[in-house]
């Protein structure tokens, strides 16, 4: 199991010297040649959040989460199926209940707050919900909708 603490010293000096390549003197991970230090780095990292145990994040938790990617599970009127989705969840200036989930590739959904976590998939309103982590498909499942 990897060592957290190990992990967020080793990211935070990466970030810290990114503009100086190979500067890795003061890092957790230095022994080894760069770049395979990285990949350990990454390595770790990965393994850390796959031990994470996702949640369904509250509203608040939501809101206060502008700027920051998060996964989140929308339902596709179109094919009558839940998608998951890498995005942001950014408030509609002109609309004050409505949000924008949008991935980095510039796609986006429209969702109204009144929706969220709310299992409404028969309505033109569609429900949506957010993740604290990267949820697998029984996770998905096990956790209901409104819970």
């Amino acid at each position: 199991m990897a060592d957290k603490e190990k992990v967020m010293l080793g990211l935070a000096h990466c970030i810290m010297v990114q503009k100086h390549l190979n500067a890795c003197n003061g890092c957790v991970y230095r022994g080894k040649i760069a770049p395979p230090c990285q990949a350990a780095l990454m390595e770790d990292a990965a393994e850390l959040l796959i031990e994470q145990d996702p949640q369904v994040l509250t509203w608040e938790e939501v809101n206060e989460s502008e700027n920051s990617s998060l996964w989140a599970e929308i339902y596709s009127p179109s094919t009558r199926k839940i998608a998951l989705i890498y995005c942001t969840v950014k408030q509609c200036k002109d609309y004050p209940d409505c949000y924008l989930l949008e991935e980095e590739t510039g796609t986006g959904w429209f969702r109204d707050a009144e929706y969220y976590n709310k299992d409404s998939f028969q309505t033109l309103h569609t429900g949506w919900r957010c993740w604290s982590a990267f949820p697998d498909k029984e996770k998905r499942k096990a956790v209901k909708w409104g819970e």
